[in-house]
């Protein structure tokens, strides 16, 4: 009796080229998005240390002195902790007895307590911007040299699979 059989060589000939051309595509776009990420951690790295040395050789920075008093404004810590200074009245130079008018100071606080709270952000802010530049680097480093993982997995599992026989 007769068989017919169908001649699948061609379609899976197809498939598989299909398949290798997607695998090949997707493969370049990890790893040029694997290189992107690389390039973005090391600008924040990079970027965050030309600050830190910044901040370090200008203690008081234009920055930390704008953090503290956003930080003043929206919170007034400084005005509910600093003791209350007003002047009072006291006798003119002259000797006459006459008493100057009495005046609040508008005098800064001795302890500005922002500015502690500003450092204390700012560094915190630093640390957290280093950790995610070292991630991105990390992360972006795995995903360019992502091929080469992939073949030293399947070439491992070749090798216990010809073990195992």
């Amino acid at each position: 009796m007769a068989q017919y059989q169908f001649d699948d060589n061609d379609g899976s000939q197809m498939l598989s080229r299909l398949a290798q051309l997607a695998g090949g595509v997707l493969n370049g776009v990890i790893r040029i998005a694997g290189l992107f990420l690389l390039a973005v951690g090391l600008w924040a790295a990079v970027t965050l240390i030309q600050e830190a040395w910044a901040v370090y050789e200008r203690p008081d920075s234009p920055r930390i002195e704008a953090m503290a008093r956003a930080i003043e404004s929206a919170s007034h810590l400084d005005r509910t902790l600093s003791p209350k200074r007003t002047a009072g009245a006291s006798p003119a130079p002259d000797g006459e007895g006459e008493a100057a008018e009495s005046t609040t100071a508008t005098e800064e606080p001795p302890i500005r307590f922002s500015y502690f709270i500003a450092w204390a952000v700012v560094l915190m802010l630093m640390l957290l911007i280093g950790r995610l530049a070292m991630a991105a680097i990390k992360t972006g480093g795995e995903l360019a040299l992502h091929d080469v993982e992939i073949r030293r997995f399947a070439r491992e599992l070749v090798r216990q699979l010809r073990q195992g026989e």
